[in-house]
């Protein structure tokens, strides 16, 4: 099993869509080869919490629209039933599934706009020459791919397994969640090696989402080229003015209690 993780290794994102044009990201995982997600830091700001999420709607197939693809961390087994669903909703980010063209999220909690990235896609290996990525948010929707490939390397690489299943005795698409979920066995066809954890940073803002606002959902549509494996929100911890007035009102109380004691 081969496993390189590159922690704490800033990318520049240098043009994102309409997103993030100059924002300093550095993502962190715990070093595994399921890549589960640790830290994000955005602008020296360090993030170890995020919103999860809960999928609602899941079209991902081959050419043929007969049977999805399954990715997982090399060495570990296939997901069937309910777990099934849970690879895009866990902080791996090697498990997932391949060739998007319809999925959409709800929010365990709203993800909070403020300065900078609030939500972050990824994907596993990020060649893909698409240009059909629309992602919708607050009722908005913008091709983050409208100029190329929108994804970023997140400095790590890991091995995983694809493989492949459909539910018996059923002809689709559509490929729903419930579909997923029936899928009672999966064939591995194929290896994938040293392959690249890739990220797409999405600033509510461009959404026309106020500061302060917030969304409780997200929806994704492609052309069947990207292979999303997470999806994350980034959960609200207090900006640094809030930090100062925290800690101007735990002074302030302190010297009320002091003058209470010299009176007493």
């Amino acid at each position: 099993m081969k496993l390189v993780t590159k922690s704490t290794l800033c990318a520049l994102v240098l043009a994102v869509g309409a997103s993030i044009a100059t924002a300093q990201i550095a993502i962190e995982t715990d070093g595994s080869n399921a890549a589960n997600l640790t830290k994000i830091t955005v602008d020296g700001t360090e993030y170890t919490s995020f919103i999860g999420v809960d999928m609602t709607d899941f079209n991902m197939y081959n050419a043929s629209n007969t049977k999805a693809y399954q990715i997982v961390a090399a060495g570990t087994g296939p997901f069937y039933g309910t777990a099934a669903s849970g690879l895009m909703e866990d902080l791996s980010l090697t498990t997932g599934y391949s060739g998007m063209y319809n999925l959409s999220f709800d929010f365990d909690t709203p993800v909070v706009n403020r300065t900078g990235a609030d939500i972050f896609l990824f994907e596993i290996i990020g060649t893909e020459t698409s240009n059909v990525l629309n992602v919708t948010l607050n009722g908005m929707t913008i091709n983050e791919a409208v100029g190329g490939n929108p994804f970023v390397a997140s400095g790590t690489i890991v091995d995983a397994t694809s493989r492949t299943g459909k539910p018996s005795g059923t002809g689709f698409p559509p490929y729903t969640v419930a579909l997923l979920e029936a899928v009672s066995a999966w064939e591995s066809p194929a290896s994938i090696v040293d392959a690249d954890i890739v990220y797409l940073a999405l600033d509510l803002s461009d959404y026309g989402v106020a500061n302060g606002g917030s969304v409780s959902n997200i929806v994704l549509a492609g052309d069947g080229q990207y292979d999303i494996t997470g999806v994350v929100g980034l959960a609200n911890i207090p900006e640094s003015s809030t930090y100062a007035m925290i800690f101007g009102a735990c002074a302030a109380g302190l010297v009320l209690i002091r003058r209470k004691r010299k009176q007493g």
